[in-house]
C-alpha cells in the first residue's frame, strides 16, 4: 500500500501538479457562527441581504466557511473585473475606476449628467469606486486576514453589492 501511494506522489509530480497547492490560512471558524445582537446568525444575515447570483458565485462558500477577508477580496476583484469588461479599459484597482467613472469624461456614466445632482453623483460614484479599490480590495489582497470581522465583511460585501448593481443599472441604461 505504502509503494502505491508513493506511486501516486510521484505521478502528480511529474505531471505537474504538485507544484500547484495553494497555501490559504486557516479560516477563523470562531466567527463561522457569530450571532448579531438579535440572535441571528451572521450568515443567515448574508443569505438575507447578499442577492447578486455574480457576488454570491464568488463569495458564498467563503464567507459561509470563515474566510472573511477573502471573500471580500473575492467580491471587488469580481466588480474589477465587471468595470474592466463593461468598459474595455485594460486597467485595474484605482487607476481603472478613474479613468472609467471620470466626472468629467466617463467611460461608464451613472445617469444622463443634465443637472447638478446628477454631476455630484458622477462624482460621488467615482470616488467611492476608487475608494473601495484602494481602502478595500488592495488591504484585502495585500494582508492576510485584513477583515477577520464576520459582520465588518457582510458590511463590505453590501457595499461591493451596491456598487456592483449601479454599474449593472448604468449599463443596462447604456448613456454616453
Amino acid at each position: 500500500m505504502i509503494f502505491g501511494i508513493k506511486e501516486l506522489q510521484k505521478s502528480i509530480d511529474q505531471i505537474g501538479l504538485g507544484a500547484k497547492t495553494i497555501s490559504i490560512p486557516a479560516s477563523s471558524f470562531q466567527d463561522v457562527e457569530v450571532e448579531d445582537r438579535n440572535g441571528v446568525s451572521i450568515f443567515d444575515e448574508y443569505v438575507a441581504v447578499i442577492d447578486d447570483d455574480d457576488i454570491i458565485s464568488v463569495t458564498r462558500d467563503l464567507f459561509a466557511s470563515g474566510f472573511h477577508s477573502e471573500a471580500v477580496e473575492a467580491a471587488f476583484k469580481l466588480l474589477d473585473d465587471q468595470v474592466r469588461s463593461a468598459s474595455g479599459i485594460p486597467k485595474s484597482g484605482a487607476g481603472l475606476m478613474e479613468k472609467v467613472f471620470s466626472p468629467s469624461n466617463p467611460v461608464i456614466a451613472l445617469n444622463a449628467g443634465l443637472t447638478q445632482s446628477e454631476l455630484d453623483e458622477q462624482a460621488g460614484y467615482h470616488r467611492i469606486f476608487s475608494g473601495s479599490m484602494l481602502g478595500i480590495r488592495n488591504p484585502c489582497a495585500h494582508e492576510l486576514t485584513w477583515i477577520s470581522d464576520a459582520k465588518a465583511a457582510l458590511e463590505a460585501l453590501i457595499l461591493c453589492q451596491h456598487l456592483t448593481k449601479k454599474l449593472k443599472r448604468a449599463m443596462a441604461a447604456k448613456l454616453p
